[in-house]
C-alpha cells in the first residue's frame, strides 16, 4: 500500500533488528508487525507507547495515512524494528 509514503513504496526492502524487549521500541520507530486484520505483516511508525494489565502496547500510523490504526499492537506480534531501507 501507499500508507508509509514517501518513505517507503510497495516493493521496498527493508533492514530490520528483532528488539530484546518491549521497552526498546520507542515512539517514532518504524516496526513490521504481524497483523490478524489485514492477514499479513504490516510496517507502520510508532506514534505512542502504552501500558495496560497485558503488558505494554504500541499505538502505530503510516506516515501517509490520517489517523492511528484502529488496533493495538502488542510486543509479541513485533517481527523487526526498522533500521534501514534499500531503494
Amino acid at each position: 500500500s501507499n500508507s508509509m509514503d514517501p518513505l517507503l513504496d510497495e516493493g521496498t526492502t527493508v533492514l530490520g533488528v528483532r528488539p530484546g524487549s518491549a521497552t526498546d521500541i520507542e515512539p517514532g520507530d518504524i516496526i513490521v508487525f504481524r497483523s490478524d486484520k489485514y492477514q499479513n505483516n504490516v510496517v507502520h511508525r510508532v506514534v505512542e507507547v502504552r501500558y495496560d494489565n497485558d503488558g505494554y502496547y504500541y499505538i502505530t500510523k503510516g506516515d501517509n495515512n490520517p489517523d492511528v490504526d484502529p488496533f493495538h499492537v502488542r510486543f509479541k506480534d513485533v517481527v523487526v524494528v526498522v533500521v534501514g531501507v534499500l531503494y
